[in-house]
C-alpha cells in the first residue's frame, strides 16, 4: 500500500481497506521476515495433509521478504484494538 492510500485510509479510518494490507509477524531470520495473514489462524501450509509452503504464498496467507526489500513495501506498525479499531504505533 503506497503511503497515500494508507495516510488517507488511516485518516478516513477505513478498516475495510487496511484489513486487506495487515500481517503479522511469523518468523525472523537473519535474511528474511516471514509474515502471517493477521487472519490466518494456522500457521501450518498443509492441504489435503501435505505441506505447500509455495501455495499458502500464491494464496496470499504468507508472504517472505528479505530485509533489504522489506522498505520498499512501505511498512507500518500498527495496534488493533478488541474493537477492532486500527492505531498507528509510531
Amino acid at each position: 500500500m503506497n503511503e497515500e492510500d494508507y495516510r488517507y485510509a488511516m485518516d478516513q479510518q477505513d478498516y475495510a481497506l487496511l484489513n486487506k494490507y495487515l500481517y503479522r509477524v511469523q518468523k525472523l531470520s537473519k535474511s528474511d521476515y516471514s509474515f502471517r495473514y493477521h487472519t490466518e489462524t494456522s500457521v501450518e501450509d498443509k492441504y489435503d495433509g501435505k505441506p505447500n509452503l509455495k501455495l499458502s504464498m500464491q494464496m496470499g496467507k504468507l508472504k517472505r521478504v528479505s530485509i533489504k526489500s522489506l522498505l520498499g513495501l512501505n511498512p507500518h506498525k500498527v495496534h488493533i484494538s478488541v474493537l477492532g479499531e486500527i492505531k498507528e504505533i509510531s
